[in-house]
């Protein structure tokens, strides 16, 4: 599980947490974040591989190719806004999937970065592989973390960022889980946990769905949900 996340925009109020709450509340909010795919993971796989496919993408490493591609961007500089507890965006030079950065006026220890995962393929349609990295950031010493998702084309060339994921009112911020991380046919599947109001840091997220994102030339866009987690 990821350490405790500081909150990103939130969800209206709610009382249930059920699937009335998360159709009505998370769907209505993350349509206007770019939503794409909204499903319970354990209910809707079969959704999710129709919706995005199944099959590898054509231009994703293999092999030894896999290995130092994963290995590269385990091994440079990456600059996030770090879920707002720094002063301002934190660069740091990663080595091995780590690295940190110097403190400021709100954390005078200085900040670690990891790459937590990362995977590649074609999303813009160009024939050429994009990036997709997934990256938490932390005050040093802090038990919680802020996850950031960066897309790199062509070399290190930015590409765009996910929107941050909303939450709802009294929460932790959701969690990207790193076991559903993909590129494929031209989308990113993420599968995100979303704390409900009785739910604990411990315990974790109980509200399991998985968001495909894509890009439109200038923004990753969406459309509206395909099915409602359960309780």
């Amino acid at each position: 599980m990821v350490p405790m996340q500081r909150a990103g925009p939130l969800i209206a109020a709610a009382s249930d947490w059920g699937n009335e709450f998360m159709a009505a509340r998370i769907g209505a909010l993350l349509g206007t974040l770019t939503l794409t795919v909204l499903t319970t993971l354990t209910a809707a796989d079969g959704a999710v591989a129709e919706s995005v496919g199944n099959t590898a993408p054509t231009t994703a490493p293999r092999g030894a190719d896999f290995a130092a591609t994963s290995t590269r961007w385990r091994n440079t500089t990456y600059t996030v806004p770090c879920g707002g507890f720094s002063a301002r965006p934190v660069t740091a030079t990663v080595r091995g999937g780590e690295g940190t950065a110097p403190g400021d006026r709100n954390w005078p220890s200085g900040y670690d970065l990891r790459v937590w995962t990362t995977t590649t393929g074609d999303l813009t349609g160009d024939g050429r592989p994009e990036t997709a990295v997934l990256t938490l950031c932390a005050p040093w010493g802090a038990n919680y973390s802020m996850p950031d998702v960066l897309v790199f084309t062509r070399g290190n060339k930015p590409l765009g960022r996910l929107p941050v994921l909303p939450r709802a009112e009294r929460t932790l911020a959701p969690e990207y889980d790193a076991r559903v991380f993909t590129l494929a046919n031209r989308q990113l599947v993420t599968r995100v946990g979303f704390y409900g109001l009785e739910d604990c840091h411990v315990c974790g997220p109980s509200k399991h769905v998985t968001l495909a994102w894509s890009w439109d030339g200038q923004h990753f866009v969406t459309r509206t949900p395909i099915a409602v987690p359960r309780r």
